[in-house]
């Protein structure tokens, strides 16, 4: 994976890595199709079997594989780490999905003790990894939202789920380590507290829920908007469909930059630097951007090799 990353051809400083083999065991989900079932694998489903369920610790797993990669490192490349699964992701695996809906009614109670299990595991997780010198960042990846509306109520979010995250945000920045949000799915009902959390940056947006275009607009002065061009969209249009939109998304950013980092307007802390604002945003290691990460998609790591390489000169020409 090291050399794959080293080798795209776009200035890209961080790299993607899980930071131990910490999950929580489940059932296999094979339900004989090609797609996977969020009502299937689940071992919750009452106060009797949450009582049996054997909770795994996260220190129970090394963290060695982070410390050989760091003598690999290119100068300047640092380590961004992603979970086991997010906090919602774990919950619904472990209790299924329509449980989840009836027991959030039946037995509440159970329901906040898993979350308060799983959610405090992944706290932990990130605990054993955040001040390594490698780790530049995390990523907490837990997908949200379906295509319409957010997969629990927003207040069942902000009761449930949103005090973990915001734990595990708290942690980052005590190490002053960034936090990037993957998830998928509408989250209109929750950007608010998303921000409020002080999430540095959003990574995923798909053109049938809102095209990060329209994203940028409404979010890049509160939070990083990370991540492009929807995956369809990249694989289903031509290469001079993808130039173009994506050299617009380009012009679009280029004199409205947040600094992900600081999180603040970039001339501001370019002028802390003593650096012109080009020089500045090249030279920040954490400093993420269209013209750094519009080939990313909100299912893919890169766009397809043909394409990656037609972008990364015409970003140079812009």
């Amino acid at each position: 994976h090291i050399h794959q990353v080293i080798s795209i051809s776009l200035e890209i400083t961080t790299f993607l890595k899980k930071g131990s083999s910490f999950a929580f065991p489940k059932k296999d989900n094979n339900h004989g199709k090609s797609s996977i079932s969020l009502n299937e694998g689940f071992v919750i489903t009452d106060r009797e079997t949450y009582n049996a369920y054997n909770w795994p610790s996260p220190e129970d797993f090394s963290t060695d594989g982070l410390k050989r990669m760091a003598d690999y490192l290119p100068d300047g490349m640092k380590i961004i780490i992603f979970s086991p699964d997010g906090i919602l992701e774990n919950v619904i695996r472990l209790i299924g999905y329509e449980n989840l809906c009836y027991l959030l009614y039946d037995e509440p109670d159970v329901v906040s003790d898993v979350f308060e299990q799983v959610g405090s595991r992944i706290y932990r997780y990130y605990k054993t990894a955040i001040d390594l010198d490698c780790v530049g960042g995390i990523i907490y990846n837990d997908d949200w939202g379906f295509n319409q509306q957010t997969m629990i109520s927003a207040d069942d979010m902000r009761s449930l789920l949103f005090p973990h995250v915001d734990k595990i945000v708290k942690l980052a920045h005590s190490c002053d380590k960034p936090v990037i949000l993957h998830s998928c799915g509408q989250l209109n009902a929750v950007y608010d507290d998303i921000i409020s959390m002080g999430i540095d940056g959003k990574h995923s947006y798909e053109d049938i829920i809102e095209p990060v275009e329209s994203a940028y607009d409404k979010l890049h002065d509160r939070i990083a908007v990370i991540g492009g061009m929807d995956l369809d969209y990249v694989c289903r249009k031509t290469p001079a469909e993808v130039n173009d939109r994506a050299r617009a998304m380009c012009k679009k950013n280029r004199f409205q930059s947040i600094c992900f980092r600081y999180r603040k307007q970039c001339s501001d802390v370019c002028s802390r630097r003593k650096l012109s604002c080009d020089d500045c945003c090249r030279s920040s290691l954490t400093r993420y951007d269209f013209q750094y990460v519009m080939i990313f998609s909100s299912r893919s790591s890169v766009a397809p090799k043909s394409n990656t390489h037609m972008l990364q000169t015409e970003i140079e020409s812009i």
